[in-house]
């Protein structure tokens, strides 16, 4: 019997790596077309391709918002909220970090929270901007809290000047972070890559099942998701790109006493539902550790990415977060449009 295990193992990956093969990367839609071309640019930092989005607002205040994204998406986990928030500010920018979205995405490079954090300053740079907002989801809540360590002291040359910091689902103690299955078998020398190569649309769909609460991910929107994992084979670099579980926990200490120091306005906004992070014990290091942090919990019944769970909820939460904390006029009357196949032609024209 045990003889027999290693044949059948080849045969299933056989199978896995014959269903992959036949399923062709789909194709981009009229949503993601407008996405990668209204409002985009392409910078290079070293040699590789960085894309990002410099999108003017519909309000003349001077308030820049940078949005970065989480793993293993892109900027455009946000595309229901651009709208509304072109009304709370006069310039908003997306990135897509390296190995993400439409950015190159190397494969055997060693990715590292501090090379995207020196991509987003180096965007920053290159486009003018030394104010600004963040709004951040999981990793890139990584990358916004490395950007405040690093320039909390603002009287260095070329310093930015972060006026509030709000997060998505923050992973700030990372022996606290349940990782997935997949992402396990991600991790794993040798198989990581192997597990990577056969990943397919079945088993993505299902990843992203786990870390949602109970308003699953629509078929139109998984579409839109699964076309940047096959987008220059992103799924084959994710295996690398997971190296910042590993980093996260050598850089934690110094976030926590940044944060504590901080005296801009911050929330942290969580969907107790994600299985990855553990909302009542993280609620209670907050209190412990950084008080000073407002912690926005939503329904019981959203997970890991609000963005698409409940977008109205979320910016209808961080419109409040900026008025109430930051002290800012921002309106609340723009509705969150939100994307099927039925409006996705008119909606992508609104962009």
């Amino acid at each position: 019997m045990v003889e027999q295990l290693p044949t059948a193992l080849v045969v299933v990956l056989a199978v896995a790596f014959a269903v992959f093969q036949a399923q062709p990367a789909p194709p981009q839609s009229p949503l993601l077309y407008q996405w990668e071309t209204d409002y985009a640019h392409w910078t290079v930092y070293e040699k590789y391709r960085i894309f990002f989005k410099d999108v003017q607002g519909l309000v003349n205040n001077s308030r820049t918002l940078v949005v970065l994204h989480g793993f293993p998406t892109s900027s455009f986990d946000f595309h229901m909220l651009l709208k509304p928030l072109r009304n709370a500010f006069s310039r908003v920018v997306f990135i897509d970090f390296l190995g993400h979205g439409f950015s190159d995405k190397p494969r055997n490079h060693q990715y590292s929270l501090i090379e995207q954090t020196k991509i987003v300053e180096f965007v920053l740079q290159e486009i003018g901007v030394s104010e600004l907002h963040i709004l951040a989801h999981d990793y890139g809540g990584s990358v916004a809290m490395e950007l405040l360590k690093k320039h909390r002291d603002t009287s260095k040359i070329a310093s930015l000047t972060i006026e509030s910091l709000a997060i998505i689902n923050p992973s700030l103690f990372s022996e606290l972070y349940r990782q997935t299955w997949f992402m396990y078998l991600l991790r794993l020398p040798i198989i990581g890559p192997i597990a990577a190569r056969l990943a397919n649309r079945v088993s993505y769909a299902q990843e992203l099942d786990q870390i949602f609460g109970s308003r699953k991910i629509d078929e139109f929107t998984l579409k839109q998701l699964w076309y940047f994992a096959r987008h220059r084979d992103e799924y084959r670099a994710w295996p690398s790109l997971l190296s910042y579980l590993d980093e996260r926990p050598l850089l934690e200490k110094e976030w926590l006493q940044t944060l504590k120091q901080a005296s801009i306005p911050m929330a942290f906004f969580h969907g107790p539902a994600s299985p990855i992070l553990p909302y009542d014990e993280l609620s209670r290091l907050y209190s412990t550790h950084v008080p000073s942090i407002t912690v926005e919990k939503f329904a019981d019944d959203i997970g890991h990415y609000p963005q698409f769970e409940d977008p109205e909820e979320l910016f209808e939460r961080y419109v409040l977060f900026l008025r109430g904390k930051a002290k800012l006029d921002v309106a609340l009357e723009e509705t969150v449009v939100l994307m099927t196949p039925q409006n996705a032609d008119p909606a992508v024209k609104s962009i």
